[in-house]
């Protein structure tokens, strides 16, 4: 079957007409339209190269030619086939390919990635570090948020935007604002409540505390931001002498879902704590938890038997 493209464009002229779509869409980001520019410039040498200059003369065998070239991890290569179905799926709606040749390209498996979080120890030399180097003034801040990422599971945007009326100490409840203006009544434990007491008693104290409705201030007197957050956590894991591959709060978030399913907590449970819609992180937690404790398990018997050897037994 003869097929005839819309317009006679080259791969390198669809490439900016799928970007500069995906732009004003709002699909991409500023610095994904470069990154994806990039790859798939790359592509269109290739294609070059095998005196292929159209869209339509692209065929699969071409596309799994390129991905072998390029040598990369199965995780990597997985991310190269989204980029080439979307661009793909742009080229045959506009009527400049026949079919998408990358929709039936056989994912790589890959492994999830493993993921850091703090032992009970690791813990202690984190607050322990930020009890010692935080000032005064906004030392109880700061132990309060790291609690209430590990114990409540709050993400970052929750904390920076919870308010005095999202208070109720009394009933031992914060209550989060959700997407399209419902509530939700999170529970917390008497530490917390006396935490929050401890920092609000100090937040009395700011000029803007008259002013301003959000529980927890910057040294300016304004809200506290993402960003701010973010370098007090990973200033803390750092100045504890630890090292993770990901320093940021979703460490803390980790540590507090993984120590409840150490405690027995089951999937459902951690997905609801987490305010997830799926189970798939859920289930790795589970999962992690119970790694750790077959390998601590296996750790108690090599030490036995290690003293066995040693008694002469």
């Amino acid at each position: 079957m003869n097929f005839e493209p819309a317009r006679n464009l080259t791969i390198v002229e669809s490439i900016d007409h799928y970007l500069a779509e995906k732009s004003q869409l709002g699909k991409l980001s500023a610095a994904s339209v470069v990154n994806r520019r990039s790859e798939l410039t790359r592509f269109a040498k290739f294609c070059r190269r095998h005196k292929i200059d159209r869209p339509c003369d692209i065929h699969k065998n071409l596309l799994k030619a390129y991905l072998k070239s390029r040598k990369v991890s199965n995780g990597t290569r997985n991310t190269l086939i989204n980029i080439y179905r979307s661009f793909f799926d742009y080229l045959v709606a506009e009527e400049l390919m026949l079919d998408n040749v990358a929709a039936t390209l056989e994912r790589p498996r890959t492994q999830a990635p493993k993921f850091d979080f703090l032992s009970i120890d690791e813990l202690e030399k984190v607050f322990r570090w930020e009890a010692e180097n935080a000032s005064e003034k906004f030392v109880d801040r700061n132990l309060l948020i790291y609690s209430i990422m590990i114990e409540v599971g709050l993400r970052v945007s929750a904390i920076i935007n919870l308010k005095l009326d999202d208070l109720r100490l009394d009933a031992k409840q914060i209550w989060i604002k959700q997407k399209g203006g419902s509530e939700k009544q999170v529970p917390i434990t008497e530490d917390i409540v006396n935490q929050f007491q401890t920092w609000l008693g100090v937040r009395d104290g700011f000029k803007s505390a008259g002013t301003s409705d959000h529980v927890f201030l910057a040294s300016t007197g304004r809200q506290l931001s993402r960003k701010q957050v973010y370098e007090l956590v990973s200033r803390a894991i750092r100045g504890a002498g630890l090292v993770k591959r990901r320093n940021g709060p979703h460490l803390l978030r980790h540590t507090g879902a993984t120590l409840r399913a150490l405690r027995g907590d089951g999937i459902e449970k951690i997905r609801l704590w987490l305010d997830h819609t799926g189970y798939g992180m859920s289930r790795r937690y589970v999962h992690a938890a119970e790694q750790l404790r077959q390998d601590t398990v296996q750790d108690e018997i090599l030490k036995d038997k290690g003293r066995f050897k040693r008694k002469g037994v």
